[in-house]
């Protein structure tokens, strides 16, 4: 009976209003529209001059452009003597059940609008991340769009990829590669070294500086171990190719300079036989 009450109040209401009534409503949502439209336009524009994505200024503007419209289509309704507080109440109970509804769609956009705002990867950067290495083809509200290496599209999360570490592999240009090899017990460790440290960073990729360092690290069942290590330029083609070069050019001036890279080695004690 009192919701019955309430309806007829309301249609009294507008059955009361004259034209002045609404064509001031309407144009109170009209004027409503173009602020939202021009301070969405600001928005857009104070967003470019930042180093933060294209995307993340249209997506802001039209965040903006939204919180501003609906305002203009509240005060409209207020200025027609609507009853807010029903239709603000209703608006907030149903923005919690749609928050519950689709929170980890909200969760993925919360975390696409950090990511393209800080930037810790880009359109183009090789990197890491989730036990996924690939090229970043895109990064949208819902996902991160990777390129494997092997030639796979994986779609991450946001969320995922905002709560777990990134490697950034093409935001550092340089990097170290450990190259283990052993060498025979009765080796010149002096003369492997000055022989690593001279053949290795002749390999093609290899970069001058930091200099390369060859050094004992442990001595192993079979061999006493070196740990060769070479800068080279930081994406994973190039680590790999290069790694392969210098694998083979060690192995070419250990062949040169009789140096032996030991098979693993036991030695085996027989019991003798008491009765010869």
């Amino acid at each position: 009976m009192l919701a019955a009450q309430s309806d007829d109040e309301i249609l009294g209401q507008f059955s009361g209003l004259g034209w002045q009534d609404w064509a001031i409503a309407a144009g109170t949502f009209i004027v409503g529209l173009i602020i939202a439209r021009i301070v969405g336009s600001f928005v857009k524009r104070a967003v470019d001059k930042t180093p933060a994505s294209d995307f993340v200024g249209v997506v802001l503007s039209r965040i903006t452009v939204g919180i501003v419209g609906f305002l203009g289509f509240y005060f409209a309704l207020q200025s027609l003597g609507v009853p807010l507080g029903p239709l603000v109440g209703a608006l907030g109970i149903a923005g919690l059940a749609l928050a519950f509804a689709f929170q980890d769609i909200l969760e993925n956009v919360i975390a696409g609008l950090l990511m393209l705002m800080r930037r810790p990867i880009g359109i183009g950067d090789e990197v890491a991340t989730n036990d996924f290495e690939g090229i970043v083809k895109d990064v949208t509200l819902r996902a991160v769009e990777l390129t494997t290496l092997d030639g796979k599209t994986v779609f991450i999360p946001n969320a995922m990829v905002w709560k777990s570490p990134v490697v950034n592999i093409t935001m550092t240009p340089e990097r170290r590669t450990t190259l283990e090899v052993g060498v025979a017990y009765d080796s010149d460790l002096d003369q492997v070294k000055q022989l690593l440290e001279t053949a290795v960073p002749q390999v093609d990729g290899v970069l001058a500086e930091p200099p390369t360092r060859a050094m004992v690290y442990q001595f192993g069942a079979s061999s006493i171990d070196f740990a060769i290590r070479y800068w080279h330029h930081s994406d994973t083609a190039t680590t790999w190719r290069v790694r392969d070069e210098v694998a083979r050019t060690v192995k070419r001036a250990f062949d040169e300079a009789g140096i032996e890279i030991p098979f693993p080695q036991r030695v085996v004690h027989l019991p003798s036989n008491s009765s010869d």
